[in-house]
């Protein structure tokens, strides 16, 4: 029977249209995030995965590698969910893609972004890729759906003002998605939540969504905290050290850029993947 598997967690990271050559998380952090869920895969699954973590790994990063070439990548990588409205985003935008483009016009998802979409659309080549066992494409895909899942957790790639570049914190995307993670990566603890069978994949990931949106003034509150006592010639020299010990002060995981998203991956038993 075919399962839909999503190792679920927090983080904080961010992306826009307007800033070609930003990335979530960065290659590190990407790389990093994907082996770890791959230790939450269930114990049938894990002997295939194992088997192909470096070239899965590896390939967690291709979706940010190929932006420079395929300008309709980027708004595949998050949802400025405030442009729709400031007020309840969520209740205005309807789930399912074919009622979002008639109510927005495709060209508006576009512009503000497909990520749930786009999620649902890489686990549908990945479940094609297992019915014709074809292990060249579950890796690619087991690895896309990786990249694009971690993104949705990431609060940052759901607004307009992803850089802070709206509220005077610009730069707020190279501390969180770069020098927090590659600096502090020793002292988090690298524990993801145990792999799930999903009844409704969409409405998941919208919930994902949601939760991540919902961070976003911790977010700003937090970096502007951090950031007190630092002209703008030091702030990132130093800032982002200071960062993490707010956020571990007040117990937000994901504010401290916590190392906890999942990979998903349909699986259709101990043979297939064998």
């Amino acid at each position: 029977m075919k399962k839909l598997i999503m190792s679920l967690g927090l983080a904080v990271a961010l992306l826009g249209p307007l800033a070609p050559a930003a990335r979530a998380w960065g290659i590190f952090g990407h790389r990093v995030i994907t082996q770890v869920a791959v230790y939450e895969l269930p114990g049938s699954m894990q002997a295939f995965y194992y088997r192909h973590l470096p070239e899965l790994v590896r390939q967690s990063t291709a979706p940010d590698e190929r932006r420079a070439e395929d300008p309709q990548e980027a708004s595949r990588h998050f949802i400025h969910m405030d442009h729709f409205s400031e007020q309840n985003p969520f209740a205005k935008v309807p789930r399912a893609y074919e009622a979002a483009q008639e109510k927005f016009s495709a060209d508006t998802l576009r512009k503000y972004g497909t990520l749930p979409w786009t999620i649902i659309e890489t686990k549908n080549k990945l479940a094609a890729a297992f019915s014709t066992r074809d292990t060249l494409s579950i890796i690619r895909y087991s690895a896309e759906l990786a990249h694009y899942v971690e993104d949705a957790f990431a609060p940052l790639h759901t607004t307009l003002n992803y850089d802070g570049q709206l509220s005077n914190q610009n730069g707020i995307q190279a501390l969180w998605e770069n020098q927090v993670p590659e600096r502090f990566l020793t002292t988090y603890k690298l524990d993801g939540e145990p792999a799930k069978v999903l009844k409704n994949p969409l409405e998941e990931i919208w919930l994902v969504v949601q939760n991540s949106y919902g961070f976003l003034t911790a977010t700003f509150d937090l970096e502007t905290q951090a950031s007190k006592g630092f002209t703008p010639q030091t702030k990132y020299s130093y800032a982002h050290q200071l960062v993490v010990g707010v956020g571990k002060g007040i117990g937000v995981a994901a504010l401290g850029a916590a190392v906890a998203v999942g990979v998903a991956v349909l699986g259709l038993g101990r043979e297939t993947l064998a």
